[in-house]
């Protein structure tokens, strides 16, 4: 009969020998400039290895779509500066054109939101759907300042919020609008003003 000491000792031996074979050892030399903004991001990340590990992944991502680094801080710092968005090319045309009908009917919010869930979207459950608008049209291509849902006995409102206009608003309510429908919401009510518009759908 083991005592928990003895238990404790061997699950604990275990554990470790277990992560030692998931890790190496390296020893190498690295700049002073490098290795003080390794320290200070392990402070921000929880230590070294963890920092190196996302670096790492993040570069061989990078790498492995044939992208450089640099053009990503580029772009990132044109988007930045310049309040830029990040729009289908196919869009633009549209917009270009004025056909902008067009542009409600593609199907540009299904594949996005599609593609990042890997599944398809009428089955996931709206807090995994808003949560995936939040990435694409928040962090990515900046076309809100937030996406919150507020979920309610009967009814689902979806808040999005920017800092252009009405007609902003009134533009992108419906895009929206057509894509709730498109997974088949019921969709009950909009709230239009010129920072934000919701939507409120019924809940399933």
């Amino acid at each position: 009969m083991y005592s928990s000491r003895d238990l404790e000792s061997y699950i604990t031996g275990n554990s470790l020998r277990i992560f030692m074979k998931k890790v190496i050892r390296i020893g190498t030399y690295i700049p002073k400039e490098a290795y003080n903004i390794l320290k200070e991001l392990a402070e921000e990340y929880g230590s070294q290895a963890k920092v190196l590990e996302i670096a790492l992944k993040l570069l061989n991502e990078i790498h492995r779509r044939g992208i450089n680094p640099n053009d990503v801080i580029l772009r990132e710092g044109l988007i930045e500066n310049f309040d830029c968005v990040v729009m289908a090319r196919t869009n633009i045309e549209n917009f270009i054109r004025g056909d902008i009908e067009k542009f409600y009917q593609e199907e540009f919010i299904y594949a996005m939101v599609k593609f990042v869930l890997r599944k398809d979207v009428e089955i996931c459950y709206i807090e995994s759907i808003v949560r995936t608008l939040n990435r694409i049209y928040v962090k990515g291509a900046r076309w809100f300042s937030s996406i919150t849902l507020d979920e309610k006995d009967s009814t689902l409102e979806i808040t999005f919020t920017h800092t252009s206009d009405l007609a902003y608003s009134n533009f992108f309510a419906r895009y929206f609008e057509e894509f709730l429908k498109r997974i088949n919401y019921k969709v009950i009510s909009k709230r239009v003003s010129s920072k934000f518009f919701s939507i409120i759908l019924e809940a399933r």
